[in-house]
Formats: C-alpha cells, sequence, structure tokens
C-alpha cells in the first residue's frame, strides 16, 4: 500500500471516529443539561479536545516519535481534527507564546475569535442573499 494512502486512510478512519464522538457527546449533553442556551456541549468537548492533545502530544514526545510519525497524523490531524479544531487552536497558541511571548499569543486568541465571528457574519448574510 503506498504511504499516502494508509495515511488518508488513518485520518479519514480516525476522523470518522472523531466526528462521531463529537455528535455523540453533543447528544448526550443536550439530554444531560436540557437545551440550555450556552453551549455547554461545545464547551466539553472543546475543552476535553485540548486536554486529549496536550496529553497526546506529550506522550509522543517522550516516546521520541518524529514529527510526520503516523500516530501524530492518525490521532492529533485525524481524530482530535474532527473531534475539535479548538484543541490545535490551543495548542498552536501555547506554542505561539513560549516562542513568541505573550503579546502574540493573545494577538492570535483574538484575531481568531474576531476573525472567526465576522466569518460567521459575513457566511450568514452571504447565505441570505444566495438562497433569500
Amino acid at each position: 500500500m503506498p504511504d499516502w494512502l494508509l495515511k488518508l486512510l488513518c485520518v479519514a478512519g480516525a476522523g470518522s471516529a472523531g466526528a462521531v464522538l463529537r455528535w455523540g457527546i453533543h447528544l448526550g449533553m443536550q439530554n444531560w443539561t436540557g437545551h440550555l442556551r450556552f453551549p455547554w456541549a461545545t464547551l466539553v468537548i472543546n475543552a476535553s479536545g485540548c486536554l486529549l492533545f496536550g496529553l497526546i502530544v506529550q506522550i509522543l514526545t517522550n516516546r521520541a516519535f518524529p514529527a510526520d510519525h503516523l500516530w501524530r497524523l492518525t490521532l492529533l490531524t485525524g481524530f482530535l481534527g474532527a473531534y475539535t479544531t479548538y484543541s490545535t487552536f490551543a495548542f498552536e497558541t501555547v506554542q505561539l507564546q513560549t516562542e513568541c511571548g505573550w503579546f502574540w499569543a493573545l494577538v492570535n486568541v483574538g484575531a481568531q475569535v474576531l476573525v472567526g465571528w465576522l466569518a460567521v457574519l459575513v457566511g450568514l448574510l452571504a447565505g441570505r442573499y444566495v438562497l433569500p
């Protein structure tokens, strides 16, 4: 099997599992909280995804896995990428803080939140004109 195909299958398979788990947690949290306005499921998913991201990075780093190792690709890109992309954002912000300081980490947080919020607003407005 070609290397690219193995990687594709690992990301796709793990991504499917991450997406299904996200959906399951979302349904479970809705049942538990009774459809409260605050997005508890998203908070739980993002927090647990960040915790898992940090744990997996540390375990793989301590075991001296190379950055392109199949486990990293499968677990971080595939599984957690589908489960929550917030974990990647949070990890990259920690890396930015470590390498460039607090200022750039905070700029990243502000930019990600503001740009994401504005992009959703623009997408909603554009969607109203595309499909009135």
